[in-house]
């Protein structure tokens, strides 16, 4: 489903299986616990019925008995279990009850008065209740409360001591002989007698069936795993979708990177045929001056003249060159060996190559060294390499020129410092269409064979000699572009500057 992350789907659908089972688990041990705790609940509310019963029997019911018999209002060997037995008492009020819980459907409550000498049989203690009853007295035993099964049936079972006797209960189970005639007939002078003040002749044993609880705690679980299933399903789908997507922008990606390569190896190749190409009629042009020169009767204008042909013809064959340079300036994989390269040598050959241009709109060039004018054969040195402040250089002189209104200055400001500054001023403006792109790539207006590259190419190249260019133009000042790169006692770098004055 998630195709090229299949792995991934799947190690996200066992984590969530897992999870989802984890989660089912815990669930369900919550709601068997909510289960029992209900179950305790029914369990401490019969028991504090049974604590009523007793203390009504024992503090209201058996004192007014005895009160009748000694007023002479009841003969004194009156006895009726009805009345004066608690244990009877609350066993026959504890039927009633589980005859009302059977008509409502409830499952009914095992109650038991477990006593070890009981004088009515149905009280009397099983082998278990036996020994509980002794560790009870003994005191190793306070109350018991467990889960347990019979009869393929669970069940809560719940184990706590009556009252101790007290001195109220000693003419019934003391000695016989203070005992009521009428009990003596009923029950005899064996059972329920001889115990001591403070003996626990009986314990309540009571066992809550489990059933009915968990089967609300199993149904509770369904839902709650169902829910829980729908819940984890939808996440796992829903993870799924963006995984596909993903996919598919990867698929994309890849794509448009093998496009991508496909292009870069297809420009290379052109622009290596291209480089070819060119290099051919351009070597003539770069030998042409000497063939002519060799055969001598020129004028030194002539010389002259034929050295700027061959040097522009050398600088058009290094561009050549450098179009790869470029491509890998782009692609962060070029390297050079810097060395000194005096700038103001760079900017007048550049002045020179342009000097037609120049003198057609009138422009004049005027430089300046450190707020000072230009002297005569001073040298700035920058390490970098030449080519590179050529290229760059001439596209901002050229854009300057072309700005440039005729009759018109362009500054040339050199300031060497913390950094090395080159400022290039000229009155024209940017445009306000490229102004905010006006170093980005294909970024142009208003020329008609304007590339868009020009100004792209000189911030690749300043940052590539470990620099950087801003330009600022308003129609009140012009247009100033400064390149900056940063002393070497500043920064330990590939580009570092001195200025070597000659005087006039």
């Amino acid at each position: 489903m998630c195709h090229r992350n299949n792995y991934k789907c799947y190690f996200i659908a066992v984590l969530l299986f897992l999870g989802f089972v984890i989660l089912v688990l815990f669930i369900n041990k919550e709601t068997r616990a909510y289960a029992i705790s209900e179950a305790e609940k029914n369990i401490e509310d019969a028991l504090l019925t049974h604590r009523a019963i007793h203390s009504f029997v024992e503090e209201i019911q058996k004192p007014e008995i005895y009160r009748l018999k000694e007023t002479g209002k009841l003969y004194p060997e009156y006895f009726a279990p009805e009345i004066l037995s608690f244990t009877y008492i609350a066993r026959t009020f504890k039927e009633f009850l589980n005859e009302e819980r059977q008509k409502a459907g409830i499952d009914e409550i095992y109650f038991k008065l477990a006593a070890s000498n009981p004088r009515n049989p149905v009280n009397r203690a099983d082998e278990t209740e036996l020994e509980l009853l002794r560790q009870l007295n003994a005191g190793e035993l306070t109350e018991l409360k467990k889960v347990y099964e019979k009869d393929g049936k669970k069940y809560l079972y719940y184990v706590k001591p009556i009252n101790p006797n007290k001195d109220s209960c000693m003419r019934c189970h003391g000695d016989p002989l203070s005992a009521p005639d009428e009990l003596l007939d009923m029950y005899g002078d064996k059972k329920g007698f001889h115990e001591d003040v403070g003996f626990i002749r009986a314990m309540v044993s009571i066992r809550i069936p489990l059933e009915r609880w968990f089967d609300n705690a199993h149904k509770t679980t369904v839902v709650l795993s169902f829910i829980s299933f729908c819940v984890l399903s939808a996440l796992y789908l829903t993870i799924v979708m963006f995984m596909r997507r993903i996919d598919r922008q990867q698929l994309e990606i890849e794509k448009d990177y093998s496009l991508l390569e496909a292009n870069a190896r297809l420009r290379e190749e052109v622009e290596r045929i291209t480089r070819h190409d060119l290099k051919s009629p351009l070597n003539a042009v770069i030998n042409y001056p000497d063939l002519i020169q060799s055969e001598g009767n020129l004028t030194e204008r002539q010389i002259k003249d034929l050295r700027v042909i061959k040097e522009a013809g050398l600088r058009v064959l290094n561009m050549i060159n450098l179009s790869l340079d470029l491509y890998k300036m782009e692609s962060g994989t070029y390297q050079f060996l810097p060395h000194d390269v005096n700038v103001i040598t760079v900017l007048k050959n550049i002045e020179q190559e342009y000097a037609e241009i120049l003198k057609r709109k009138k422009i004049r060039i005027r430089y300046f060294v450190d707020e000072r004018d230009l002297m005569q054969n001073q040298i700035l040195y920058i390490k970098g390499k030449e080519l590179l402040f050529y290229c760059l250089l001439s596209n901002l002189i050229q854009n300057a020129i072309e700005a440039s209104p005729e009759d018109g200055i362009i500054t040339l400001s050199l300031t060497t410092g913390e950094e090395t500054t080159i400022t290039i001023h000229n009155s024209g403006t940017v445009p306000y269409e490229v102004k905010h792109t006006f170093f980005e790539k294909y970024a142009t207006h208003g020329k008609k064979h304007g590339t868009g590259l020009g100004t792209y190419s000189a911030k690749l190249i300043t940052e590539t000699l470990g620099g950087h260019i801003a330009m600022d133009s308003a129609p009140e000042k012009g247009t100033t572009l400064t390149v900056s790169f940063p002393s070497a006692k500043k920064k330990e770098h590939n580009v570092s500057a001195h200025l070597s004055p000659t005087p006039l």
